[in-house]
């Protein structure tokens, strides 16, 4: 577990760098910044999968053993991460009167949300934004609790499905600094493929393990009427 995160904080940095390349072309030391912001997940999780691969080739591990004994972490690691994101006041959502939006600490300070609460400006509608921080963090925890609840064999399979179209959901809810063609076609276009991927890969392998359960029932079925 611990051998991905640094791979997972590069890709996460460098994904970020592509997508947002005008934020560090204007001072690039900020891709050296350790500060906890300026991330982008799906790099990290594509770099923490390599990384996996590699591994399992020099040590001889078996590799969706290894990936589905990561999902599980991967999902409550993300939902906390998330959680801290909202504290830090970034990954936040777009503007919002309705009653599901919340006032967060955009300049990273939480007290700035509770002294909100003390002055009565925390549901103030001019200040509200959609908290897609915490939406995606309850919807990973959701996919952590039916990876339980399921128990489906192919743990990895389900919980990047699952990644992938919470993040697809939430998408159209988040605001970001990166370019129209990025937020408005990459990134919309990029989850839409990887969860049609994800689905179908799902429906392939449930499909297999539905015709060797075929095939052994009627196997065993015939044996029972020699005897």
């Amino acid at each position: 577990m611990f051998a991905v995160v640094a791979p997972y904080y590069i890709g996460s940095r460098l994904l970020n760098v592509v997508v947002n390349y005008r934020h560090y072309s204007s001072n690039p030391q900020r891709i050296l910044f350790l500060k906890f912001a300026g991330f982008s997940a799906v790099g990290g999780a594509i770099f923490a999968i390599i990384t996996v691969v590699i591994f399992s080739k020099i040590f001889k591990k078996p590799l969706m053993q290894t990936l589905n004994a990561l999902a599980m972490p991967y999902l409550v690691a993300f939902a906390i991460m998330k959680v801290g994101c909202f504290l830090n006041g970034c990954c936040g959502g777009c503007s919002t009167n309705s009653i599901f939006g919340l006032t967060f600490p955009r300049d990273g300070n939480v007290l700035t949300m509770i002294n909100g609460l003390a002055k009565g400006t925390f549901f103030k509608p001019s200040n509200k934004c959609f908290p897609t921080q915490l939406y995606e963090s309850g919807l990973a925890i959701l996919a952590a609790l039916a990876l339980v609840k399921l128990r489906p064999n192919h743990d990895f399979l389900w919980a990047a499905t699952a990644f992938v179209g919470l993040r697809l959901l939430v998408h159209p809810l988040r605001e970001f600094p990166y370019p129209p063609l990025v937020t408005e076609l990459y990134y919309p276009l990029g989850y839409l493929l990887l969860l049609c991927l994800g689905i179908v890969a799902l429906y392939r392998v449930y499909r297999q393990q539905l015709n060797r359960r075929h095939f052994y029932l009627t196997g065993h079925s015939k044996e029972r009427r020699r005897q």
